[in-house]
């Protein structure tokens, strides 16, 4: 379904049909590190592991975000983990694309099904949507590496390159 790597550690996340996300050493595969189960986590759509720290996960459902705080040596040694935040969605507006910013500690999320983008703070659980009179919903987000842009893409031919000082867009169309 949906994969993300952990930015430091070789750890995979693997997000399986029966709604987990498998955690897996790279290097033993035969031996997996555990699973991360929810009530709310279902119909998993996209994963992203924070790059400041590496020990949050924030998982992409049909109903809205869980994050996961990642404790590496707590797995290891089968220690249980659980989330630290669910963040809701309409369940008609499944999560499509999940971004980190890579020197702060918001996470920005998309759905095709609504015309904004979602930024969560997640030291203070506060969110705050961003729009400027998109006309269509948005399918993939992605940071710059500084953290000062976010290039979000419609469901169509164009993008957007937002400034994440002031939050206004640049209209990129498709080649």
């Amino acid at each position: 379904r949906c994969v993300a790597w952990h930015p430091y550690l070789s750890l995979v996340a693997l997000a399986v049909s029966d709604h987990t996300v498998q955690l897996q050493n790279i290097n033993t595969a035969d031996c997996p590190l555990g699973s991360l189960r929810h009530r709310y986590q279902r119909n998993i759509t996209c994963l992203h592991f924070s790059k400041v720290t590496g020990t949050q996960l924030a998982v992409g459902c049909t109903g809205g975000i869980l994050v996961w705080l990642i404790e590496y040596s707590a797995l290891v040694q089968g220690t249980s983990t659980h989330p630290t935040k669910w963040y809701p969605h309409a369940p008609s507006c499944p999560i499509l694309s999940l971004a980190w910013s890579p020197k702060q500690t918001l996470l920005a999320s998309c759905s095709s099904a609504t015309k904004h983008i979602l930024l969560i703070d997640t030291p203070t659980g506060l969110s705050q949507p961003v729009s400027r009179m998109l006309t269509r919903g948005i399918c993939l987000l992605e940071w710059s590496p500084d953290g000062s842009k976010l290039l979000t893409a419609s469901c169509g031919p164009s993008f957007r390159v937002w400034s994440a000082d002031t939050w206004t867009p640049e209209l990129w169309d498709g080649m």
